[in-house]
């Protein structure tokens, strides 16, 4: 991946990969974990506080240029419901994509 910047794009057609669950995989916690170079890891996890253990649900594998746009997402979209941004718009989801692969 560049260090070219990220933007948002509109997209009609979301495809979940094979095996991929529609419904989700739960997670009450989640760590970044870095991976050497430009790129980490963000591991979503079950954490059981009784246990004192947790269980990694999903790991993504993430250009860290790509983690300021997470961040921003995160704050517009737990902000106070009258400052969001719309991100679903109509039948349409607003992603964050590398700008070389908005481009392709």
């Amino acid at each position: 991946m560049s260090d070219k910047p990220l933007v948002t794009v509109e997209c009609e057609d979301v495809d979940f990969g094979e095996g991929v669950s529609t419904f989700g995989d739960f997670a009450n916690a989640f760590r970044l974990v870095p991976e050497g170079g430009p790129e980490c890891f963000l591991d979503f996890c079950i954490y059981s506080a009784q246990e004192q253990r947790a269980r990694v649900v999903s790991r993504v594998r993430v250009h860290r240029s790509f983690l300021p746009s997470l961040m921003d997402r995160l704050k517009r979209e737990l902000a106070p419901e009258d400052h969001r941004t719309p991100i679903v718009r109509g039948d349409r989801l607003g992603l964050v994509m590398s700008k070389m692969k908005a481009d392709a």
